[in-house]
């Protein structure tokens, strides 16, 4: 009742008195769901300080996350709990996948709020929500670069974790179409921090994705390590000169082609390096002439009849 009316005193004094703070009704509300479905703040803050369960659910499934939602007041709700947080207060959950602090700062981007919950060293990094999802995969599919490379030094699991989609967060990083950038950071940081190496990912995978990427200096790395097959196929079916052709990179194209990655490689698709550098000619067409280039050099070498050889493979007979 005190929940409801957001008698905030009234509920403080129960508090003191030792009362149950997680009792539910018929229907499984909670005081903290009662309390998120009036809007009533102050109520709010004084029962998730006090240890009150946000992981508990009622009869229709909804906890007091979903509550809030329901009734459009995420961002207030989000507001009181993040600042609780930030605290350094401990906000009890029985069912991570309902409601994780990890999860929840998170998805909000409160970096100065995941550092204070990634300190407890009692955290579970990995912990997931219903579809699968942790905290450094959420950063990844987000594009939020710092909360990435936050999670990943405290120890995330980027490489062998799954959600229900059978998606790594390295995975997620892959698919996703926007913010480039972002998503070349934080590659290239799992890269720094010794994460992708062949006993973590499929061997080939770690240069296809610096490839795809254009890092040219960790492409030179891999390749003097001599571990990789620069004309393997990734699970996509493409070597890394195919990708590097489809991002008309000509300069990371020569450097896989001085390193002996071959151009008339086809896939299941037939497709080659060329036609994939054709594909996305409005991109510009340097990965196209350092190709041509090198069909043309391949051929005059074999001893074929030409009557002109000159740069991007004119000429040819």
């Amino acid at each position: 009742m005190a929940a409801r009316l957001g008698l905030c005193n009234i509920l403080q004094c129960l508090i003191n008195g030792n009362c149950n703070l997680d009792s539910q009704t018929k229907l499984g509300d909670t005081a903290l769901m009662v309390c998120t479905r009036y809007k009533h703040e102050k109520c709010l803050r004084v029962l998730v300080s006090s240890g009150a369960d946000l992981g508990i659910v009622n009869s229709f499934g909804h906890c007091a996350t979903s509550t809030a939602t329901s009734i459009h007041w995420t961002k207030e709700y989000q507001k009181a709990v993040l600042d609780i947080i930030r605290a350094r207060k401990v906000v009890k959950s029985s069912n991570a996948s309902r409601f994780s602090s990890l999860l929840f700062v998170t998805h909000a981007n409160d970096i100065e709020a995941l550092k204070k919950v990634v300190e407890n060293r009692n955290i579970n990094l990995d912990e997931q929500n219903e579809s699968g999802f942790s905290a450094v995969m959420i950063s990844a599919s987000e594009g939020s670069v710092e909360a990435f490379k936050l999670l990943l030094h405290a120890g995330a699991d980027v490489t062998n974790l799954k959600n229900k989609d059978g998606l790594t967060a390295l995975d997620i990083i892959d698919l996703k179409q926007n913010g480039e950038d972002g998503h070349k950071v934080m590659f290239e940081y799992a890269l720094k921090k010794g994460c992708l190496n062949i006993s973590t990912l499929a061997e080939a995978n770690t240069l296809h994705r610096a490839a795809c990427y254009g890092d040219i200096n960790m492409v030179e790395k891999l390749l003097k390590e001599g571990n990789y097959d620069v004309n393997g196929f990734d699970e996509n079916g493409y070597t890394p000169l195919m990708l590097a052709a489809r991002e008309s990179n000509g300069e990371m194209c020569g450097l896989l082609i001085s390193h002996g990655a071959k151009c008339d490689i086809k896939n299941e698709r037939h497709e080659t390096a060329l036609l994939l550098a054709r594909e996305k000619i409005l991109k510009g067409n340097d990965a196209e002439n350092v190709i041509m280039d090198e069909l043309a050099r391949r051929v005059v070498l074999c001893g074929a009849r030409v009557k002109k050889h000159t740069k991007c493979g004119k000429g040819l007979s």
